[in-house]
Protein backbone atom coordinates (compact mmCIF):
# COMPACT_ATOMS: atom_id res chain seq x y z
CA UNK A 1 0.00 0.00 0.00
CA UNK A 2 1.60 3.58 -1.02
CA UNK A 3 -0.21 5.75 1.00
CA UNK A 4 -3.55 6.13 2.74
CA UNK A 5 -5.91 8.31 4.54
CA UNK A 6 -8.51 6.94 7.30
CA UNK A 7 -11.70 8.64 8.09
CA UNK A 8 -13.70 8.50 11.22
CA UNK A 9 -15.93 6.15 10.26
CA UNK A 10 -13.46 3.65 9.12
CA UNK A 11 -13.39 4.19 5.62
CA UNK A 12 -9.96 3.89 3.88
CA UNK A 13 -8.93 5.58 0.25
CA UNK A 14 -5.74 4.43 -0.76
CA UNK A 15 -3.41 3.72 -3.41
CA UNK A 16 -2.47 0.19 -3.73
CA UNK A 17 0.18 0.11 -6.35
CA UNK A 18 2.01 2.20 -8.87
CA UNK A 19 0.59 2.48 -11.86
CA UNK A 20 -3.45 2.08 -9.63
CA UNK A 21 -5.84 4.75 -9.21
CA UNK A 22 -7.59 5.31 -5.92
CA UNK A 23 -9.41 2.64 -4.03
CA UNK A 24 -11.53 2.14 -0.77
CA UNK A 25 -11.59 -0.25 1.65
CA UNK A 26 -15.01 0.03 3.45
CA UNK A 27 -14.68 -1.13 7.28
CA UNK A 28 -17.82 -4.05 6.31
CA UNK A 29 -15.31 -5.90 5.12
CA UNK A 30 -16.36 -6.00 1.47
CA UNK A 31 -13.41 -6.28 -1.24
CA UNK A 32 -11.86 -3.31 -2.04
CA UNK A 33 -12.95 -0.92 -4.82
CA UNK A 34 -11.45 1.31 -7.42
CA UNK A 35 -13.26 4.82 -7.46
CA UNK A 36 -10.43 6.74 -9.54
CA UNK A 37 -9.28 5.33 -12.96
CA UNK A 38 -6.07 6.58 -14.78
CA UNK A 39 -6.77 8.70 -17.88
CA UNK A 40 -3.83 7.46 -20.40
CA UNK A 41 -4.93 11.04 -22.80
CA UNK A 42 -3.48 12.92 -19.96
CA UNK A 43 -1.02 10.44 -19.56
CA UNK A 44 -1.71 9.78 -15.81
CA UNK A 45 0.76 7.52 -14.14
CA UNK A 46 -0.76 6.68 -10.77
CA UNK A 47 -3.36 8.64 -8.24
CA UNK A 48 -1.96 9.03 -4.91
CA UNK A 49 -1.59 10.47 -1.67
CA UNK A 50 -5.88 10.44 -0.63
CA UNK A 51 -6.67 12.82 1.99
CA UNK A 52 -10.13 12.37 2.78
CA UNK A 53 -12.76 16.07 3.61
CA UNK A 54 -14.34 16.38 6.90
CA UNK A 55 -17.26 15.07 5.54
CA UNK A 56 -15.72 11.47 4.84
CA UNK A 57 -16.70 11.07 1.66
CA UNK A 58 -15.03 13.02 -0.76
CA UNK A 59 -10.95 13.31 -0.80
CA UNK A 60 -8.16 15.14 -2.66
CA UNK A 61 -5.71 13.15 -4.18
CA UNK A 62 -2.81 14.02 -6.39
CA UNK A 63 -2.64 12.74 -10.15
CA UNK A 64 1.33 11.90 -11.20
CA UNK A 65 1.90 12.72 -15.04
CA UNK A 66 4.71 11.81 -17.18
CA UNK A 67 7.56 13.89 -16.06
CA UNK A 68 7.19 16.58 -18.86
CA UNK A 69 4.06 17.63 -17.84
CA UNK A 70 3.24 18.59 -13.73
CA UNK A 71 1.14 17.00 -11.48
CA UNK A 72 -2.23 18.25 -10.23
CA UNK A 73 -4.81 17.77 -7.00
CA UNK A 74 -7.95 16.47 -8.12
CA UNK A 75 -11.08 15.94 -5.77
CA UNK A 76 -12.64 12.65 -5.73
CA UNK A 77 -15.10 10.50 -3.33
CA UNK A 78 -15.97 7.07 -2.29
CA UNK A 79 -18.43 6.55 -4.72
CA UNK A 80 -16.31 7.21 -7.53
CA UNK A 81 -19.06 9.75 -8.93
CA UNK A 82 -16.28 12.65 -8.64
CA UNK A 83 -13.20 13.96 -10.63
CA UNK A 84 -12.76 17.57 -10.44
CA UNK A 85 -9.49 19.39 -10.75
CA UNK A 86 -8.47 21.69 -7.76
CA UNK A 87 -5.02 23.51 -8.83
CA UNK A 88 -1.61 22.71 -9.79
CA UNK A 89 1.01 21.02 -7.28
CA UNK A 90 3.72 18.83 -7.18
CA UNK A 91 2.41 17.13 -4.04
CA UNK A 92 -0.51 17.12 -1.97
CA UNK A 93 0.56 17.94 1.98
CA UNK A 94 -2.73 17.75 4.04
CA UNK A 95 -6.25 19.77 4.67
CA UNK A 96 -6.37 21.65 8.00
CA UNK A 97 -8.30 24.78 9.35
CA UNK A 98 -10.11 25.33 6.10
CA UNK A 99 -6.61 25.36 3.97
CA UNK A 100 -4.97 23.06 1.37
CA UNK A 101 -1.41 22.81 1.89
CA UNK A 102 0.29 21.36 -0.94
CA UNK A 103 4.22 21.66 -2.97
CA UNK A 104 5.03 23.34 -5.29
CA UNK A 105 8.46 24.04 -7.05
CA UNK A 106 10.43 22.71 -3.33
CA UNK A 107 8.52 24.93 -0.73
CA UNK A 108 5.31 24.33 0.81
CA UNK A 109 1.91 26.60 0.10
CA UNK A 110 -1.43 27.01 1.72
CA UNK A 111 -4.74 28.49 0.24
CA UNK A 112 -8.23 28.55 1.25
CA UNK A 113 -9.94 25.71 0.18
CA UNK A 114 -14.15 25.95 -0.22
CA UNK A 115 -15.20 22.53 0.80
CA UNK A 116 -18.38 22.68 -0.50
CA UNK A 117 -17.52 23.46 -4.43
CA UNK A 118 -13.71 22.22 -3.80
CA UNK A 119 -12.74 24.90 -5.13
CA UNK A 120 -9.34 27.10 -4.05
CA UNK A 121 -9.86 30.39 -3.10
CA UNK A 122 -7.29 33.66 -2.68
CA UNK A 123 -4.03 33.95 -3.58
CA UNK A 124 -1.22 30.94 -2.07
CA UNK A 125 0.67 31.63 0.88
CA UNK A 126 4.15 30.40 0.99
CA UNK A 127 4.29 28.43 4.90
CA UNK A 128 8.20 27.23 3.96
CA UNK A 129 10.56 26.98 1.50
CA UNK A 130 13.50 24.64 0.75
CA UNK A 131 11.23 21.66 1.63
CA UNK A 132 12.46 17.82 0.57
CA UNK A 133 10.00 16.15 -2.70
CA UNK A 134 10.94 12.97 -4.25
CA UNK A 135 9.17 13.32 -7.48
CA UNK A 136 8.73 9.25 -9.07
CA UNK A 137 6.44 9.21 -6.07
CA UNK A 138 4.96 12.68 -6.22
CA UNK A 139 6.20 12.06 -2.29
CA UNK A 140 6.03 15.40 -0.04
CA UNK A 141 9.10 15.63 2.62
CA UNK A 142 6.11 17.10 4.76
CA UNK A 143 3.83 15.95 7.16
CA UNK A 144 0.81 17.76 8.62
CA UNK A 145 -1.50 17.24 11.76
CA UNK A 146 -5.40 18.06 12.02
CA UNK A 147 -4.38 21.24 13.95
CA UNK A 148 -1.78 22.57 11.17
CA UNK A 149 1.54 21.72 13.05
CA UNK A 150 3.83 20.94 10.04
CA UNK A 151 6.68 18.32 10.35
CA UNK A 152 9.14 18.65 7.25
CA UNK A 153 12.94 17.96 6.21
CA UNK A 154 14.99 20.29 4.84
CA UNK A 155 17.45 18.85 1.85
CA UNK A 156 20.69 19.29 1.99
CA UNK A 157 23.30 19.64 -0.51
CA UNK A 158 26.39 18.49 1.16
CA UNK A 159 30.26 19.16 -0.18
CA UNK A 160 30.82 15.46 -1.34
CA UNK A 161 34.57 14.54 -1.64
CA UNK A 162 35.87 11.14 -4.51
CA UNK A 163 39.03 10.03 -3.86
CA UNK A 164 41.12 6.92 -4.20
CA UNK A 165 42.07 4.82 -1.89
CA UNK A 166 43.70 1.63 -0.94
CA UNK A 167 42.38 -2.18 0.38
CA UNK A 168 43.07 -0.84 3.94
CA UNK A 169 41.16 2.22 3.31
CA UNK A 170 43.73 4.68 3.54
CA UNK A 171 43.21 7.16 1.41
CA UNK A 172 45.34 8.11 -1.33
CA UNK A 173 44.42 11.04 -3.20
CA UNK A 174 41.42 13.11 -3.35
CA UNK A 175 40.17 13.89 -6.47
CA UNK A 176 37.51 16.09 -6.79
CA UNK A 177 34.83 17.63 -4.68
CA UNK A 178 31.37 18.76 -5.60
CA UNK A 179 27.87 19.91 -3.61
CA UNK A 180 25.85 16.94 -3.86
CA UNK A 181 27.40 14.88 -6.69
CA UNK A 182 27.78 11.27 -5.98
CA UNK A 183 29.43 9.22 -8.81
CA UNK A 184 27.90 6.52 -10.36
CA UNK A 185 30.14 4.94 -13.51
CA UNK A 186 33.58 5.10 -13.86
CA UNK A 187 34.56 5.28 -17.38
CA UNK A 188 37.25 2.24 -18.97
CA UNK A 189 40.31 4.62 -19.55
CA UNK A 190 39.38 6.15 -15.71
CA UNK A 191 39.20 9.33 -16.94
CA UNK A 192 35.57 10.30 -16.67
CA UNK A 193 32.65 10.08 -14.08
CA UNK A 194 29.17 9.91 -15.21
CA UNK A 195 27.25 10.82 -11.49
CA UNK A 196 24.14 12.03 -10.38
CA UNK A 197 22.67 15.01 -8.52
CA UNK A 198 19.48 15.12 -6.50
CA UNK A 199 17.76 18.45 -7.59
CA UNK A 200 15.72 19.54 -4.82
CA UNK A 201 13.39 21.88 -6.54
CA UNK A 202 11.73 19.22 -8.73
CA UNK A 203 12.86 16.30 -6.51
CA UNK A 204 14.64 14.22 -8.91
CA UNK A 205 17.92 13.22 -10.33
CA UNK A 206 19.84 14.55 -13.10
CA UNK A 207 23.06 13.06 -14.74
CA UNK A 208 26.31 14.75 -14.77
CA UNK A 209 30.13 13.78 -16.81
CA UNK A 210 32.91 14.91 -14.80
CA UNK A 211 36.08 15.36 -16.16
CA UNK A 212 38.28 13.85 -13.47
CA UNK A 213 41.12 15.09 -15.31
CA UNK A 214 40.24 18.84 -16.04
CA UNK A 215 38.15 19.20 -12.94
CA UNK A 216 34.95 20.24 -15.09
CA UNK A 217 31.57 18.85 -14.63
CA UNK A 218 28.86 18.66 -17.46
CA UNK A 219 25.29 18.33 -17.73
CA UNK A 220 23.80 15.53 -19.00
CA UNK A 221 20.24 15.50 -18.52
CA UNK A 222 17.63 18.08 -17.60
CA UNK A 223 13.69 18.81 -17.36
CA UNK A 224 11.59 17.52 -14.85
CA UNK A 225 11.91 14.08 -14.92
CA UNK A 226 13.96 11.22 -12.32
CA UNK A 227 17.09 9.80 -14.23
CA UNK A 228 19.31 7.35 -12.52
CA UNK A 229 22.08 4.71 -12.75
CA UNK A 230 24.01 5.53 -15.29
CA UNK A 231 26.65 3.32 -17.18
CA UNK A 232 29.25 4.18 -19.24
CA UNK A 233 29.64 2.09 -23.46
CA UNK A 234 32.96 -0.04 -23.27
CA UNK A 235 34.37 3.08 -25.94
CA UNK A 236 33.24 5.61 -23.48
CA UNK A 237 31.70 7.57 -26.09
CA UNK A 238 27.30 6.97 -24.73
CA UNK A 239 25.80 6.55 -21.24
CA UNK A 240 22.95 4.22 -20.89
CA UNK A 241 20.88 5.42 -18.01
CA UNK A 242 16.98 5.12 -16.62
CA UNK A 243 14.48 7.57 -17.10
CA UNK A 244 10.44 8.39 -15.82
CA UNK A 245 10.08 11.08 -18.62
CA UNK A 246 7.50 8.64 -20.15
CA UNK A 247 5.84 7.17 -16.84
CA UNK A 248 7.52 4.14 -16.33
CA UNK A 249 11.05 3.97 -15.92
CA UNK A 250 12.60 2.83 -19.81
CA UNK A 251 16.06 2.51 -20.53
CA UNK A 252 18.09 5.75 -22.74
CA UNK A 253 20.97 6.20 -24.53
CA UNK A 254 22.98 9.27 -24.96
CA UNK A 255 25.84 10.85 -26.15
CA UNK A 256 28.52 11.62 -23.18
CA UNK A 257 28.79 15.33 -24.46
CA UNK A 258 25.19 16.20 -24.40
CA UNK A 259 25.70 16.96 -28.29
CA UNK A 260 22.53 14.77 -28.97
CA UNK A 261 18.87 13.86 -27.83
CA UNK A 262 18.95 10.63 -25.52
CA UNK A 263 16.97 7.71 -27.40
CA UNK A 264 15.03 4.73 -26.22
CA UNK A 265 16.68 1.55 -26.00
CA UNK A 266 14.27 -0.65 -23.97
CA UNK A 267 10.69 0.71 -23.36
CA UNK A 268 7.76 -0.74 -21.80
CA UNK A 269 4.60 -0.50 -19.15
CA UNK A 270 7.05 -2.07 -16.11
CA UNK A 271 9.70 0.14 -14.39
CA UNK A 272 13.38 -0.98 -15.36
CA UNK A 273 16.77 0.17 -14.39
CA UNK A 274 20.53 -0.61 -15.85
CA UNK A 275 22.75 -2.25 -14.22
CA UNK A 276 25.82 -2.96 -16.34
CA UNK A 277 27.06 -3.95 -20.21
CA UNK A 278 28.78 -6.47 -21.65
CA UNK A 279 32.61 -6.12 -22.36
CA UNK A 280 31.82 -5.56 -26.02
CA UNK A 281 29.28 -3.53 -25.81
CA UNK A 282 26.02 -4.86 -27.62
CA UNK A 283 24.20 -5.96 -24.44
CA UNK A 284 22.70 -4.38 -21.25
CA UNK A 285 22.47 -6.51 -18.06
CA UNK A 286 18.58 -4.87 -16.65
CA UNK A 287 16.25 -5.18 -13.93
CA UNK A 288 12.70 -5.23 -14.57
CA UNK A 289 9.87 -4.86 -11.91
CA UNK A 290 6.83 -6.84 -11.77
CA UNK A 291 3.98 -7.21 -8.85
CA UNK A 292 4.57 -10.71 -8.76
CA UNK A 293 8.13 -11.21 -8.55
CA UNK A 294 9.70 -7.73 -7.98
CA UNK A 295 12.64 -7.26 -9.40
CA UNK A 296 14.27 -10.22 -12.18
CA UNK A 297 17.57 -9.96 -14.08
CA UNK A 298 17.43 -9.15 -17.96
CA UNK A 299 20.05 -9.81 -20.67
CA UNK A 300 19.20 -6.90 -23.68
CA UNK A 301 21.13 -6.74 -26.75
CA UNK A 302 20.69 -3.02 -27.50
CA UNK A 303 20.12 -3.31 -30.86
CA UNK A 304 17.53 -6.00 -30.52
CA UNK A 305 15.67 -5.48 -27.48
CA UNK A 306 13.01 -7.34 -28.70
CA UNK A 307 15.51 -10.44 -28.14
CA UNK A 308 15.94 -9.60 -24.33
CA UNK A 309 15.55 -12.72 -22.21
CA UNK A 310 15.32 -13.03 -18.56
CA UNK A 311 19.05 -14.47 -16.27
CA UNK A 312 17.76 -15.01 -13.04
CA UNK A 313 13.80 -14.76 -12.67
CA UNK A 314 12.15 -15.90 -9.05
CA UNK A 315 9.63 -15.04 -6.74
CA UNK A 316 12.60 -13.47 -4.42
CA UNK A 317 13.62 -9.61 -5.13
CA UNK A 318 17.02 -9.96 -7.34
CA UNK A 319 18.89 -6.66 -7.46
CA UNK A 320 22.40 -5.42 -7.82
CA UNK A 321 23.37 -7.08 -10.74
CA UNK A 322 27.02 -6.71 -11.98
CA UNK A 323 29.39 -8.49 -14.80
CA UNK A 324 32.97 -10.17 -13.65
CA UNK A 325 35.63 -7.81 -16.00
CA UNK A 326 35.88 -10.66 -18.74
CA UNK A 327 31.69 -10.89 -18.81
CA UNK A 328 31.70 -14.72 -18.13
CA UNK A 329 30.11 -14.36 -14.49
CA UNK A 330 27.61 -12.10 -12.98
CA UNK A 331 26.85 -11.29 -9.26
CA UNK A 332 23.48 -10.15 -7.62
CA UNK A 333 21.68 -10.23 -4.67
CA UNK A 334 18.82 -11.64 -3.80
CA UNK A 335 16.32 -12.24 -0.62
CA UNK A 336 15.17 -15.65 -0.93
CA UNK A 337 17.07 -16.58 2.20
CA UNK A 338 15.10 -13.71 4.07
CA UNK A 339 17.96 -11.01 3.75
CA UNK A 340 19.44 -10.38 0.80
CA UNK A 341 22.98 -12.18 0.41
CA UNK A 342 25.07 -11.72 -2.54
CA UNK A 343 25.46 -14.87 -5.37
CA UNK A 344 27.97 -15.52 -8.00
CA UNK A 345 26.75 -17.53 -11.50
CA UNK A 346 28.15 -18.20 -14.83
CA UNK A 347 26.43 -15.84 -17.34
CA UNK A 348 25.08 -18.21 -19.43
CA UNK A 349 23.91 -20.53 -16.72
CA UNK A 350 25.31 -23.01 -14.08
CA UNK A 351 25.16 -23.77 -10.48
CA UNK A 352 24.26 -20.25 -8.45
CA UNK A 353 26.44 -20.15 -5.16
CA UNK A 354 26.28 -17.61 -2.10
CA UNK A 355 29.06 -15.69 -1.70
CA UNK A 356 28.36 -13.59 1.37
CA UNK A 357 28.14 -14.47 4.46
CA UNK A 358 26.77 -12.21 6.99
CA UNK A 359 24.43 -10.29 4.45
CA UNK A 360 24.96 -7.98 1.83
CA UNK A 361 24.04 -4.24 1.22
CA UNK A 362 25.83 -3.87 -1.43
CA UNK A 363 29.96 -5.26 -3.51
CA UNK A 364 31.98 -4.19 -6.65
CA UNK A 365 33.99 -6.92 -8.72
CA UNK A 366 37.85 -6.46 -7.97
CA UNK A 367 39.93 -5.08 -11.13
CA UNK A 368 40.92 -8.68 -12.15
CA UNK A 369 37.51 -10.54 -11.40
CA UNK A 370 39.16 -12.77 -8.43
CA UNK A 371 36.89 -11.21 -5.57
CA UNK A 372 33.78 -9.47 -5.00
CA UNK A 373 34.62 -6.24 -2.37
CA UNK A 374 31.32 -6.46 -0.52
CA UNK A 375 29.54 -3.74 2.54
CA UNK A 376 28.22 -6.38 5.26
CA UNK A 377 24.83 -5.34 7.14
CA UNK A 378 27.27 -3.83 9.90
CA UNK A 379 29.06 -1.69 7.65
CA UNK A 380 32.42 -3.38 7.28
CA UNK A 381 34.17 -3.90 3.89
CA UNK A 382 35.20 -7.21 2.75
CA UNK A 383 36.57 -9.27 0.19
CA UNK A 384 35.59 -12.43 -0.58
CA UNK A 385 37.94 -14.60 -3.01
CA UNK A 386 36.71 -16.35 -5.67
CA UNK A 387 37.99 -19.59 -8.01
CA UNK A 388 36.45 -20.79 -11.16
CA UNK A 389 36.00 -24.07 -12.20
CA UNK A 390 33.97 -25.18 -15.37
CA UNK A 391 29.85 -23.51 -14.77
CA UNK A 392 30.70 -23.04 -10.61
CA UNK A 393 32.26 -20.57 -8.27
CA UNK A 394 33.40 -21.45 -5.72
CA UNK A 395 33.89 -18.53 -2.50
CA UNK A 396 36.53 -18.50 -0.29
CA UNK A 397 36.70 -16.99 3.32
CA UNK A 398 35.41 -13.24 3.53
CA UNK A 399 38.55 -10.96 4.78
CA UNK A 400 37.83 -7.72 6.70
CA UNK A 401 39.68 -4.90 4.56
CA UNK A 402 38.30 -2.08 6.81
CA UNK A 403 35.13 -0.33 8.81
CA UNK A 404 34.96 2.64 7.02
CA UNK A 405 32.91 6.09 8.39
CA UNK A 406 29.61 6.63 8.53
CA UNK A 407 28.82 8.14 4.40
CA UNK A 408 31.54 6.45 2.83
CA UNK A 409 30.56 4.84 -0.48
CA UNK A 410 32.59 2.97 -2.64
CA UNK A 411 32.17 3.13 -6.44
CA UNK A 412 34.87 1.69 -8.63
CA UNK A 413 37.43 -1.13 -7.68
CA UNK A 414 40.41 -0.54 -10.37
CA UNK A 415 43.93 -1.35 -10.58
CA UNK A 416 45.21 1.86 -9.54
CA UNK A 417 42.41 1.43 -5.74
CA UNK A 418 38.97 1.87 -4.91
CA UNK A 419 37.30 4.88 -6.14
CA UNK A 420 34.99 6.34 -3.34
CA UNK A 421 33.12 8.83 -2.29
CA UNK A 422 32.86 10.70 1.58
CA UNK A 423 30.67 13.15 3.58
CA UNK A 424 33.14 15.35 4.77
CA UNK A 425 31.31 15.23 8.11
CA UNK A 426 28.29 13.08 8.29
CA UNK A 427 25.76 13.90 10.69
CA UNK A 428 22.31 14.07 11.65
CA UNK A 429 20.51 16.74 10.79
CA UNK A 430 17.35 18.58 12.67
CA UNK A 431 14.01 18.58 11.42
CA UNK A 432 12.20 22.07 12.44
CA UNK A 433 8.20 21.88 13.69
CA UNK A 434 6.03 24.44 11.88
CA UNK A 435 3.02 25.53 12.91
CA UNK A 436 1.79 27.08 9.90
CA UNK A 437 4.53 29.60 8.95
CA UNK A 438 5.69 30.16 12.98
CA UNK A 439 8.43 27.47 14.33
CA UNK A 440 7.22 26.09 17.48
CA UNK A 441 8.50 26.88 20.43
Amino acid sequence: MHSMSWGAGGTIVYNPFFGDGIFVLRPDGSEPVAVTTLDPKRRESFHVYPKLLSDGKRFLYVIHTVASQPNEIWAGSVDGTLRQRVLRADALVGIARGDVYFMRDGAVYAQRLDEDDLRVEGEPRRVAQRVGFFEPDAAPGASMADDGALLYSVPTDDTIEWAWYDRSGRRIEKIYEDAGVVPRSLSRDGKKVAAVKFEASKGANDIYIVDLERGLRTRLTSGLSFHQSPVWSPAGDRVYFGSDRDGPYDIYAQAEDGTTPAVPVWKSALDKDVRDITPAGDALICLESTRETRNDIWFVPIEAPEKRRPLIATEADEIGALLSPDGQWIAFRSDRSGRYEAYVRRLEGGRTTQASTNGSTGFLWSADGSELIMRTYDGDRVAVPLTFSGNEATPGKPLLLFTPPRGFSIHAATAKGLLASTLPDPTDFVVPLYYDSAPLR
